[in-house]
């Protein structure tokens, strides 16, 4: 009895022991903790070591079989590793003929544990069927060992024998009991760990909180919202009595203001038992701000729609109107909120919108009909309901067609009389057709027959498409869903007649319905506009010419301002049409020539023929510009001048010419006076010259000598004035050579210096290096000689004339430059024209000269003059 106590006591303490070593091996399992797992199997087989049953001088027996083989199972073979230290130090520790024995059962009871991790599940450990065998085999493998070792320290067996009665008894009972155990540790655990999972990686956020009102369980989502936490926290703890009492799901809605901004939720609270087996509650909350800001921004466009929009009940009551709704009846939102729906529609309209509701209560409701306005107008309206049965409710769309409705009566009643006057239509110049929806066509007047060909026998039955082959803007489709939504088309078409050719027509479609609103045919009346077409092509194209034309064309009312201004009188006159247009027209007519404006402009007015006139207009930059005028009157519809068109032509190119001409008039004047006299003057002169000098040497005329250098001198004037006549007249072409121009004004310098010295001037050479030119150089020195002259003669004394040579591009460019007063405007118009000097003594010839030489090598001579003096350019071609 005393064995069966002492072992009884074992057998409670194996057993708590192994409740403890399998709770912390598998709270521990996570964190791979083998080491402390054989340090707790290790101290739970040294308790148990501790208080055995002596079955003989130095040997014991005890359950650690029992431990072991958890700790091997539960931990694995580092777990019993460790633990297996601690107990084979022990029981050396106590020493005994035993403690070989027992140290190698220690590792027997760990490696059956172990394997039987591979083999056997919790579950099926805790099976009396399979933990009874194996507390069988670990009593056993215990009785084997005392027996053993019994026999090799030549003992008597008498004492295995007393023990081996508790060992079958209680071994089994202990492992039934802890492998039991384990398992229910093991599904607690468990369970608890995948309801953490769950939480951890669930997308809404939930909370579990115990009796005691401490949280056990949280989600992660609820970590990055501490103060939505804290506030959960508080109201589940606040209502954690009225939750127990209650059955029912708690719901709540409410917000909280955040860093991110405020967050809507739905919070469900409802009781559950935890894995511990103790009530608690289970709070989930549904973030519900996009839901919300859905609902808002859903009332804001059921407030702001442009169309009718109302919530009906089956009761035929109204629950909700939008402000469209609202503003098209006149009534205020409270008034229409509860009133029959029956109260506001139109009396002929209410059995029809009766049919029609209860016709759609399966399915879509379409319908049009009348409401009555608050101040007694009648509104169309055509409706799209969808009734939803669930809620019991309509939901109705209404769109004003008041105007469309009017729009609509108005051509039925016009189709009505096109139908009741077919004979009259018969006789219009514009094409009627009436086709049928699938487009055959059933009428086909005179009309038609003489725009397009085809007689009515042969246009009636034929498809409309295929006789017509029209052509227009867009897809046919397009048109056709235009004019069964509108009941109206109108634009233009390309059509093939029957000689197949092309017209253009505009065209008007009107839809005709029944007397049930159903569309039943098309009417068609078109124009041939071929013609204004054409003509309209043609006044762009015109319009077009006008805008592109040099000249500058202008038309403007007789009020005097601009109507019109094209492109040419911008770039003749400088303003913009913009600037100008809108503008008085005699901004641009200077002074002088305001009179002879309005005189013409009296004339034009009265339907008097005007010829153009030559006359300066002014620039925008101030500047007279010579142009020529022409005057044509635009007349209105009756006949009557209304407005007049100017063309105005650049004129400087004719003035110039004109001056040109007047110059060349004069030199043709001089050759011819220079061919008639030339030659018989100078034959006299030189005969009458030799004379006198023939007299100068006779002594007894020596007294007269002076007189007769005086006279020879003023035939040598006499003689040179002959010698420029000649060469005015002289028309034959000039010889040129090879001729370095810089070499020729070198050579001419000694002799213009000796005028200068005369006359205490200066003469600078500027000559930069010049290609070989193509010259006559006598006449080319004549022409230096003058032109140098000129210029000495119009400096006071101390001035400095430079002569400079440059090559520009692919001219060359003589520049005779003086220090003079400059030339007049007036005398600068009549530069190089013969006969025409300032000087006293001048013929007028020198320059005509130099503008001839010019003139015979292809050269052109211009000038510049200011108050500092006056600047001559020869410039030549460079061959």
């Amino acid at each position: 009895m005393h064995q069966f106590h002492v072992l009884s006591l074992n057998l409670l303490l194996a057993i708590l022991l192994a409740a403890v070593g399998s709770y912390l091996s598998l709270i521990t399992r996570k964190q791979q903790a083998w080491g402390l797992q054989g340090v707790v199997f290790g101290l739970c087989v040294v308790l148990v070591m501790s208080a055995p049953l002596v079955v003989g001088q130095g040997w014991i027996m005890d359950l650690r079989s029992v431990l072991m083989s958890i700790a091997g199972y539960a931990g694995g073979a580092t777990t019993v590793l460790v633990a297996g230290v601690f107990g084979i130090c022990y029981q050396f520790w106590i020493g005994g003929a035993g403690a070989t024995s027992g140290a190698l059962s220690i590792v027997v009871y760990g490696l059956l544990g172990v394997v039987l991790k591979h083999y056997a599940s919790p579950k099926k450990l805790a099976n009396p069927l399979v933990s009874v065998p194996l507390g069988l085999v670990l009593a056993g493998v215990n009785l084997a060992f005392l027996a053993g070792g019994a026999v090799s320290n030549a003992e008597r067996f008498y004492m295995k024998q007393e023990a081996a009665p508790l060992a079958l008894l209680l071994t089994p009972f202990a492992t039934v009991v802890s492998y039991w155990l384990f398992y229910f540790l093991y599904r607690g655990i468990k369970r608890y760990a995948a309801l953490n999972t769950a939480f951890q990686v669930a997308p809404t956020q939930a909370l579990v909180l115990t009796q005691a009102g401490d949280i056990a369980l949280s989600t992660s989502g609820l970590a990055s919202h501490p103060e939505l936490k804290s506030e959960l926290v508080s109201y589940l703890q606040g209502s954690l009595a009225v939750r127990h009492e209650s059955s029912k799901v708690l719901t709540q809605e409410s917000s909280i203001h955040l860093a991110g901004g405020q967050v809507d939720y739905l919070l469900s609270v409802d009781s559950a038992i935890l894995p511990s087996g103790e009530r608690g509650s289970v709070a989930i909350l549904e973030d519900i701000t996009e839901l919300k800001q859905a609902f808002t921004q859903h009332d804001r466009f059921f407030e702001l729609s442009p169309d009718a929009l109302v919530v009906l009940g089956a009761d035929g009551l109204i629950r909700r109107t939008n402000k469209s709704f609202e503003a098209m009846l006149g009534y205020e939102r409270a008034t229409l909120t509860g009133l029959p729906i029956t109260a506001v529609i139109h009396p002929d309209d209410l059995q029809p919108t009766l049919d029609a509701w209860r016709a759609g209560s399966e399915s879509s409701i379409l319908l049009e009909n009348r409401l009555i306005a608050s101040d007694g107008s009648v509104r169309w309206l055509a409706w799209s309901g969808v009734p939803v049965a669930l809620e019991q409710v309509i939901y109705a769309v209404g769109r004003d067609i008041t105007e469309q409705s009017l729009g609509k009566r108005v051509l039925e009643e016009q189709a009505a009389q096109l139908r009741n006057q077919l004979e009259l239509l018969e006789l219009a110049h514009d094409s009627i057709i009436i086709r049928q929806l699938d487009n055959t066509i059933t009428f086909w007047n005179r009309g038609a027959e003489q725009n397009y060909g085809w007689t009515k026998q042969e246009a009636l039955g034929g498809n409309y498409y295929q006789l017509l082959r029209s052509e227009y803007g867009t897809y046919p489709e397009d048109i056709e869903n235009e004019l069964f939504l509108r009941d109206y088309w109108h634009g233009e078409a390309s059509r093939l007649t029957r000689d197949r050719s092309r017209i253009i027509v505009s065209c008007q479609w009107v839809l005709q319905r029944d007397q049930s609103g159903w569309p039943v045919a098309i009417l068609e009346v078109s124009q041939d506009i071929t013609q204004r077409q054409q003509a309209a092509e043609s006044l762009a194209q015109l319009a077009s010419i006008v805008e592109q034309s040099g000249d500058g064309i202008v038309s403007i009312g007789f009020n005097e301002r601009v109507l019109t201004w094209n492109r040419g009188a911008e770039q003749l006159l400088g303003y913009s049409s913009v600037d100008i247009c809108n503008t008085l027209f005699t901004r641009l007519i200077p002074s002088h020539g305001l009179k002879t404006w309005h005189t013409m402009l009296d004339k034009l007015r009265q339907g008097v023929v005007v010829d153009p006139i030559e006359t300066a207009m002014l620039h925008q930059d101030g500047s007279a510009v010579p142009t020529l005028i022409s005057f044509s009157s635009l007349r209105n519809l009756l006949g009557q001048p209304s407005a007049l068109s100017l063309v105005i032509r650049d004129n400087a190119r004719k003035v110039q010419l004109d001056k040109e001409m007047a110059r060349l008039d004069r030199l043709n004047l001089a050759g011819q006076l220079a061919a008639g006299i030339g030659h018989e003057v100078r034959n006299p002169m030189t005969t009458v010259r030799g004379f006198l000098q023939l007299f100068t040497k006779k002594p007894e005329l020596e007294k007269y000598v002076e007189q007769f250098n005086l006279v020879i001198s003023e035939l040598d004037r006499a003689n040179e004035i002959i010698t420029e006549f000649l060469t005015l007249a002289c028309n034959r072409p000039v010889e040129l050579s090879p001729v370095q121009l810089n070499d020729s004004i070198e050579s001419l310098l000694p002799l213009l210096k000796a005028d200068a010295i005369i006359s205490r001037k200066e003469i600078k050479l500027e000559l930069q290096p010049l290609p070989i030119l193509f010259l006559n150089e006598k006449e080319i020195r004549q022409l230096l000689f003058n032109l140098v002259r000129n210029g000495l003669e119009a400096m006071t004394e101390g001035g400095t004339l430079t002569i400079s040579t440059q090559r520009c591009k692919q001219t060359v460019v003589l520049a005779i430059k003086d220090q003079g007063q400059g030339i007049p405007p007036d005398v600068a118009a009549k530069i190089g024209t013969p006969f025409f000097t300032t000087k006293q003594n001048g013929t007028g010839l020198g320059l005509a000269v130099c503008y001839t030489i010019a003139e015979q090598h292809r050269a052109n001579i211009t000038f510049e003059t200011s108050a500092k003096g006056t600047t001559f350019f020869v410039t030549f071609a460079a061959q």
